[in-house]
């Protein structure tokens, strides 16, 4: 790719994820703000009887077995009979006919997609119905984020950005008090420390450990005062209510004939042979009864819904309507149960009023087992490449809102934050929010709608470079600069560097320090010379891009070369270096190559030794080493790595990480990259594994870029590839 300004100018965003730390800011109600939707509006509970709270909800993943477009509409139906605004248009209309019903509702991102939609008088009904506790918007994020493969970051933003949109909506009333994660495949303490430190009151989940869950259920200690932080203290510490039976009904009590709900409405009249009333109560009471022995109050809640239930939802409340009413005229023959619509938030009050003592917790509900042999850990690395790009999309998140923040100014008088590109930076904001989900960047997704993860971020990031574009013009003072980004870094592709001999790379920091990254621009040429800001000339080398790279089937690039130079960028602030390309004095240290000749063949469960004395570390006999200011990477003569030693400087001690690779007839063949700046190993196990080892003199940082795939499933057996890290640390069993 040529262009015709004189020198094409490529916005380049330095290549780390998570550099920048945003301040979020999380809503919370004001004190001088009046109350409406506070307790008054829950049902009074009985504290002389059992208490059955029911809570109508529905689970709306924001993209699964289907797309989150095909959830709304409803499209789609041979995969998943589900339509999002089917069950928002069903539910408002059944509260709106009984001020007595209640309903609970979690993905505002499908709540936006329907409100816009709507006209003024009925968004005024839906307020009132939110004011008057009818409906309550519990979690209140973009979606109901994973706790394992979701970044702290990115949990915030998704948090801060859907509260404020309900604020800003309904009010006070409309900022969630509760967090709901019935459905993620564990739960992270960091995550309840979040929820304290947003101000819930409470936290709601299903999915943990099933031994953990038995000893629960035996100890009465279902709910507990979960601990987020030995830092913050009280102020990370939140009620946590672990759900015995899970989200949905009992059985019996599936009135969603749309869902497959087989369970018989119920038949109030006497005439009728198939009248049922008794029969529903008594089984009702049963299940309460049962769950009541394993929580401390009296006082149980039964979910009344689950993945996306109630697009018909007059068939629920009708039948609940008719559950309650006649479970309540028991009372008059001596029945000490109370049964009523509720919300978490009332259950919460009931059992407040009980004034129950609850123990304490303090780590994670990770990993999750649902039974023997049954773990969900697969998902912590599934799906790496939309993990990854998940990362990229928050790193441009948040350089993009930096930049729009700090140039809407433009010398003109005008107000920083002025919301001028809001309509360029929201939908990156709203869809990074789409991301966290729990069938998002889990990698549990449908394969199908992983493709349109990606391709909505890929859309939604383009919209916000054309801000990035804008602020780095303002900030560079020529608003006629073309800024070029290269979008294929990861498999080293990029049309600008390779199509063009003269151009500007720009690299922003969001940081609020100094960096020094090392830059990597896929070339075709041999011959560069790289000038810094100052106009002074730069180091730099040409390093060959990894066979495994090259054979990538996606990739649409000539380039066979990376050129590599270390960038200098102040805190939140940017530098700008040439390139120039072709004149045979340009030629750039081309990187040391060397290789070895053998290969090495180790069947299953054979293992690398870990040779490191840890007494004495010049004991050690190594092949080669490859090092660092703080860091040792030891090798053995096959190329293999046996451990990383990680020496403190500030203290006596060393750290040690050895790596154990078990594998099936693998070859193992290795080359090792040397330039002015960098050192990698390069390592191929057989024919779809390969890994780069990467380090920088200055740094104590390794990088482990690794390929893999397409994995052999022809014999019919399934296989998952892993590094195995071990440390000589006494954690036990901690990590």
């Amino acid at each position: 790719m040529r262009t015709s300004t004189p020198e094409a100018i490529m916005a380049f965003l330095i290549g780390l994820v998570l550099l920048a730390v945003a301040p979020a800011v999380l809503c919370r109600p004001s004190l001088l703000e009046p109350t409406k939707c506070d307790n008054s509006h829950c049902p009074q509970v009985d504290p002389k009887m059992l208490n059955i709270h029911l809570v109508p909800h529905t689970h709306n993943d924001v993209g699964w077995l289907k797309t989150v477009d095909q959830y709304y509409y409803g499209s789609r139906t041979n995969i998943q009979k589900a339509g999002v605004q089917y069950i928002i248009d069903s539910v408002v209309q059944s509260l709106l006919q009984n001020e007595t019903r209640k309903f609970i509702y979690v993905e505002t991102a499908y709540i936006w997609k329907w409100w816009g939609l709507q006209t003024p008088e009925l968004q005024e009904k839906v307020k009132k119905l939110v004011n008057d506790g009818q409906l309550e918007f519990i979690n209140g994020g973009w979606c109901m984020n994973d706790e394992a493969a979701a970044h702290y970051q990115s949990i915030v933003d998704q948090m801060t950005w859907g509260h404020r949109r309900l604020q800003d909506t309904f009010g006070t009333c409309g900022i969630p008090k509760i967090g709901w994660q019935i459905d993620p495949f564990g739960h992270s303490r960091e995550q309840a420390s979040i929820f304290a430190q947003i101000g819930f009151d409470a936290m709601f989940f299903w999915r943990f450990d099933y031994e953990d869950k038995k000893k629960r259920l035996a100890e009465k200690s279902m709910e507990l005062i979960w601990q987020g932080s030995d830092d913050l203290g009280s102020a990370s510490d939140i009620f946590t209510s672990a759900m015995e039976m899970g989200y949905g009904p009992t059985p019996g009590f599936n009135w969603d004939l749309a869902n497959g709900g087989n369970d018989d409405p119920i038949i109030d009249d006497p005439e009728s042979e198939d009248y049922n009333v008794d029969k529903t109560v008594d089984r009702l009471f049963t299940y309460a009864k049962v769950y009541s022995n394993y929580y401390a109050t009296n006082n149980v809640l039964f979910p009344m819904g689950t993945d996306f239930f109630y697009q018909d939802a007059n068939m629920w409340f009708k039948n609940m309507d008719k559950l309650i009413k006649y479970a309540n005229q028991r009372k008059s023959n001596g029945s000490n149960i109370n049964v009523f619509y509720s919300t978490p938030t009332c259950y919460l009050h009931g059992v407040h009023m009980a004034n129950h003592t609850f123990p304490t917790k303090k780590d994670d509900f990770f990993p999750y087992a649902s039974n023997t042999h049954s773990y969900w850990t697969g998902y912590f690395t599934s799906r790496p490449a939309i993990k990854r790009y998940e990362k990229v999309g928050n790193n441009f998140l948040q350089v993009c809102k930096q930049l729009d923040v700090l140039t809407q100014g433009n010398g003109k008088n005008e107000a920083l934050g002025n919301g001028k590109n809001e309509a360029l930076v929201t939908p990156l904001r709203e869809w990074m929010g789409v991301m966290q989900h729990h069938d998002a960047v889990s990698g549990t997704e449908k394969q199908h709608v992983a493709d349109n993860y990606a391709l909505k971020l890929y859309k939604t990031i383009e919209k916000c470079q054309s801000v990035v574009s804008q602020s780095l013009n303002t900030l560079i003072a020529d608003q006629k600069l073309i800024q070029l980004y290269c979008n294929a870094l990861n498999i080293s592709a990029c049309a600008v560097t390779e199509g063009t001999d003269n151009l500007a790379v720009t690299v922003y920091n969001p940081f609020g320090h100094n960096v020094n990254p090392v830059i990597r621009l896929p070339v075709t040429s041999k011959a560069y010379k790289v000038l810094d800001p100052k106009g002074t000339a730069v180091k730099s080398d040409i390093v060959p891009i990894p066979p495994a790279v090259l054979s990538l089937k996606e990739r649409v690039s000539k380039a066979k070369d990376e050129l590599v130079f270390e960038a200098q960028v102040p805190a939140l602030g940017f530098a700008t270096y040439l390139l120039k390309a072709n004149a045979p004095q340009n030629r750039v240290n081309e990187a040391k190559v060397s290789k070895w000749k053998g290969l090495v063949k180790q069947r299953m469960n054979s293992c690398l030794k870990h040779r490191v004395n840890e007494a004495k570390v010049t004991k050690i006999t190594e092949a080669f080493a490859v090092k660092s200011k703080s860091l040792n990477i030891l090798f053995d003569k096959t190329g293999a790595l046996n451990a990383i030693v990680d020496f403190l400087p500030f203290q006596q001690l060393k750290f040690v990480l050895k790596l154990k690779i078990f594998r099936f007839l693998l070859l193992l063949r290795k080359v090792v990259v040397e330039t002015s700046d960098v050192k990698e190993v390069r390592q191929s196990f057989g024919d779809y594994i390969s890994q780069v080892i990467r380090i920088t003199p200055n740094s104590d940082v390794i990088e482990f870029d690794f390929v893999v795939g397409p994995i052999p499933v022809d014999d019919k057996i399934g296989k998952e590839i892993i590094s195995r890290w071990e440390t000589n640390l006494t954690t036990n069993g901690l990590f």
